[in-house]
């Protein structure tokens, strides 16, 4: 069976290049740039004010050690500029942000000045150039002010904005569609009948992508019936980039999700992958259409989605950074785990940091059917197939769920260690 990491790069190699479009930028947010962006103009645009006060040109003769008498000739505000310049002797009252007439040299703060009728007294000098923001000081034209794979939070919205770009090229969201399969689930808002449970999986993942400003655009549970399933694939993998089926990839006389695909035109890549948990994951794909068939247990889904399905959403997206958040932990005593001779995604839980390294202890029971150690964990560490006993601070590299409030190496512990 395949590594953990073989697996991965199998994944990698087959996710096509994100599609681009044009879009309005205003409705662009939370997506990712496709190209990267010049400044069409200097910012500021012109010399501007960065104080309330006065925009003053010195006499000649001024003495730094006495008050400064000047003529007040005017006023620049911000969107209301003074047109003119000063001479030496005069001074124009400026709010902050508006535009520095031509012949002020420096601004003198309000708080440093007293007025008098139509003149000012300056209580000091200054300095040449006080407070004054000088055109193209931030940001010349020609200059990159978004780098390609740039996510378009609200900041860089309103800062692309502020240069009066109106559209943009962004990578295309995928379409994403999803099957759960299994006479044993119901849907939250149904009756359970005897023998059945709620279907988390799809909870679970329409929450994931509704993270990344997603919803599936073609939703399905299934029963463990060959001609159900063959119908449902076919009908998603038609407009989908990314297809997850929940479920039926095992070995049992009601999987189907394997022979259903492969019936629709679905090629295999790999099945199953010496792991625990989520041995049995299928991946297959059909033209432009990835089809990862997770495992059905809870906490299979949860893992294999962070290990296999997350990253490739965010490939797909167009991010820069597809993978996973990392830290350094080492647990503060040894941890028995089991030898299944296959690697071992193990759910942990951050308990707090100790000199830049954050302190672990098991999540809770490593089962693949109790999401109540995925609700206690922040991540998971993979662990050697080899190894039966993580020993007394060995380093591990955790891989942080994206929705892992981590509060940084300062932080105080959010959980004690006794749970």
């Amino acid at each position: 069976m395949l590594t953990i990491e073989a697996a991965r790069e199998i994944v990698r190699e087959h996710t096509p290049t994100p599609r681009i479009q044009e879009r309005r930028l205003t409705g662009a947010r939370g997506l990712y740039l496709a190209e990267r962006v010049t400044a069409p103009e200097q910012l500021p645009r012109v010399d501007n004010s960065a104080m309330d006060g006065y925009a003053v040109a010195l006499p000649g003769n001024a003495s730094i050690n006495k008050p400064i008498k000047l003529k007040i000739i005017g006023e620049s505000r911000a969107g209301m500029p003074w047109v003119g310049a000063l001479t030496a002797g005069t001074a124009v009252q400026i709010s902050t942000g508006a535009p520095v007439p031509d012949g002020a040299d420096r601004v003198i703060p309000v708080e440093d000045t007293t007025r008098e009728n139509d003149c000012v007294w300056l209580k000091t000098a200054g300095q040449v150039h006080d407070h004054i923001r000088f055109a193209g000081r931030e940001v010349l034209a020609g200059d990159v002010i978004a780098e390609k794979q740039v996510k378009l939070t609200p900041p860089v919205v309103a800062w692309l904005a502020g240069f009066g770009i109106d559209r943009v090229k962004v990578f295309t969201p995928p379409r994403v569609s999803l099957i759960t399969t299994g006479e044993e689930l119901a849907d939250i808002n149904q009756t359970l009948k005897p023998g059945q449970d709620l279907n988390t999986n799809r909870i679970f993942l329409e929450n994931l992508l509704a993270g990344e400003g997603l919803e599936p655009a073609y939703c399905r549970h299934v029963p463990d019936a060959l001609e159900a399933t063959i119908e449902a694939l076919d009908e998603a993998g038609r407009d989908s980039e990314l297809l997850i089926t929940v479920g039926g990839v095992s070995v049992g006389e009601h999987d189907h999700v394997k022979a259903a695909a492969e019936q629709v035109g679905f090629k295999q890549h790999f099945w199953k992958v010496a792991q625990k948990p989520g041995k049995p994951l299928y991946f297959a794909s059909r033209n432009r259409t990835l089809l990862f068939g997770l495992p059905g247990n809870p906490a299979s889904v949860v893992i294999t989605s962070m290990v296999y399905v997350y990253p490739t959403l965010k490939r797909l997206l167009g991010a820069t950074n597809p993978e996973l958040r990392t830290l350094a932990g080492r647990f503060g005593q040894p941890v028995e785990v089991l030898d299944s001779g296959r690697e071992k995604l193990l759910l942990v839980s951050i308990i707090g940091y100790q000199q830049h390294t954050a302190r672990l202890q098991p999540g809770g029971p490593q089962q693949s059917h109790m999401l109540s150690t995925v609700t206690n964990s922040d991540g998971f560490i993979i662990v050697p197939g080899e190894k039966t006993t993580i020993a007394e601070n060995e380093t591990f590299s955790v891989n942080l769920f994206p929705w892992a409030e981590i509060r940084g190496t300062s932080a105080q512990s959010k959980r004690t260690d006794n749970g």
